[in-house]
């Protein structure tokens, strides 16, 4: 029976997809995602991704990795970067996002990566240690350290592999600037450029808005929620009187056949009676349940109580306001 590195390096195809460019964004979503499981854990602030034709690099503000201080027989990071976990995290924290899709966690990206260098440090030591084709290729380097915490992930990824296949930019840009308005407050820098949203998915659905936006002040809405362990954000723009065109995420994935979190959405705001020209949601819970692997509807249905519960009172006093304007 294969191990799990040997089965990742085997048929890569089963995990990341076709070994095209779609591929290698995909190993870095899968490093992306931790770091903005960070950010909502409000543990990291910023997220910078450099990526060149031979080099991938993310880096983070966080607490930096569990590396032990002096046992290293006990390094939970080797454990990590080298073996499969059935559950949704390796240390059961909770909410995890997948960054479109993702969810194969770092043993996965250690299988398909030439060299893996890790360094961290929690403020008080830093370390350093290098991994690489599914193994460990070199022992954990520690040190005293008096500096600001924070974690960076170097990869090179094995050609033998990927066949020296290159990421897809405009893609990997078009997806690290929609990271910063799903998760507002979250500092994302790539490629030389910096973005940040104050305003989240309003200002995400105002540039997708087809209205004319010089002609008149649209109606605008947003609200941000939580209920029991569901967090979300809605955003919606424009009084067209056409049923609105929806767009929906789940723990960072997209849903493109949206469910039980768009239906909610969607209750609230006939029960507000307004149908504005574009509508997003995006929602983190602990435990999503999806109606297939790909991840494209959410079938947890109390999800649509809590959302048509939560938003009746805001949407109707913002009904109320923008008709007394």
């Amino acid at each position: 029976m294969l191990s799990f590195k040997d089965a990742v390096r085997k048929r890569p195809g089963m995990y990341f997809g076709d070994i095209d460019h779609n591929a290698v964004n995909h190993v870095i979503y899968e490093l992306v995602a931790n770091v903005v499981d960070l950010f909502l854990a409000g543990r990291a602030t910023t997220l910078k991704v450099d990526v060149s034709e031979c080099e991938i690099i993310v880096i983070d503000d966080g607490p930096g990795f569990p590396f032990p201080v002096e046992d290293s027989a006990h390094n939970l990071v080797e454990r990590y970067l080298t073996h499969h976990h059935d559950k949704p995290t390796a240390d059961d924290h909770a909410p995890h996002v997948h960054v479109l899709g993702g969810g194969l966690g770092l043993a996965a990206v250690n299988a398909v990566s030439e060299t893996l260098t890790i360094e961290s440090s929690n403020g008080a030591w830093r370390w350093r240690q290098v991994f690489g084709k599914g193994d460990v290729f070199a022992p954990l380097e520690s040190f005293r350290y008096d500096g600001p915490s924070g974690s960076s992930i170097k990869l090179s990824l094995d050609p033998s592999v990927f066949h020296n296949r290159l990421p897809d930019f405009f893609q990997l840009r078009k997806a690290m600037f929609e990271l910063a308005h799903l998760y507002s407050g979250l500092i994302v820098e790539f490629d030389g450029e910096r973005y940040v949203s104050k305003q989240g998915l309003l200002e995400l659905a105002y540039l997708m808005w087809s209205g004319p936006k010089w002609a008149f002040n649209p109606k605008m809405f947003r609200f941000k929620g939580q209920t029991e362990d569901v967090g979300f954000e809605v955003a919606a723009i424009g009084d067209g009187g056409s049923p609105p065109c929806y767009k929906s995420w789940v723990n960072g994935c997209e849903t493109e056949e949206h469910g039980a979190h768009v239906n909610g959405l969607r209750q609230a705001l006939n029960d507000a009676g307004w149908a504005p020209d574009i509508a997003l949601i995006s929602i983190v819970m602990h435990d999503p349940k999806f109606a297939g692997p790909v991840k494209s509807r959410l079938c947890n249905r109390r999800v649509k109580s809590l959302i048509a519960e939560a938003l009746a009172d805001p949407l109707k006093m913002f009904k109320s306001k923008s008709e007394d304007n």
